[in-house]
């Protein structure tokens, strides 16, 4: 973002200082109303083209940021794990703890705000479950061992973006 600020504060000056000569007397330089006329012109006129062309850098630079970070944000390979427990909480919300067979000390906690349907519905106690990348790497799809889709699990990437809510 630097680099186009600075590239557009000197066109500036360039186009301030090509704009009109000014005339020098007796070692002075001194500035007729026709000369601040035309550099006032010349202000108005190459001021905004080079604030526009800074934005515009800026606004591409922000984009590429963001499709830097998309790409960044993958899914990877996750272990199935066993379902410990399913818990309805006191305000009308659920959990599920998970648990991975090979190593107990790595586990996951599942949770959801209160709604109208059940999302812990298809989970069952003891089950393994399983974590499959979704295509474009945003997350993973948690499926029963029957190959139910259970629930989606967003990487914290994904999730922290504003188009990641519930609808």
């Amino acid at each position: 973002m630097n680099i186009p600020l600075r590239s557009a504060g000197l066109g500036l000056l360039l186009a301030i200082s090509f704009g009109q000569p000014m005339q020098a007397r007796a070692g002075l330089t001194t500035i007729t109303r026709g000369d601040a006329s035309a550099m006032s012109a010349i202000l108005v006129i190459s001021a905004p083209y080079f604030v526009s062309l800074a934005l515009g850098h800026s606004a591409i630079a922000g984009s590429e940021a963001l499709s830097d970070a998309s790409h960044k944000a993958s899914a990877g390979p996750l272990p199935p794990m066993r379902v410990k427990s399913v818990e309805k909480k006191t305000d009308g919300g659920c959990q599920v703890q998970l648990q991975d067979p090979a190593n107990a000390e790595n586990t996951a906690l599942l949770r959801w705000p209160a709604r109208q349907d059940d999302p812990t519905a298809g989970f069952r106690v003891g089950e393994t479950v399983t974590f499959q990348p979704s295509p474009a790497g945003a997350g993973w799809t948690v499926q029963s061992p029957q190959g139910q889709a259970l629930a989606f699990v967003p990487t914290a990437e994904s999730a922290a973006q504003n188009s990641s809510t519930t609808w």
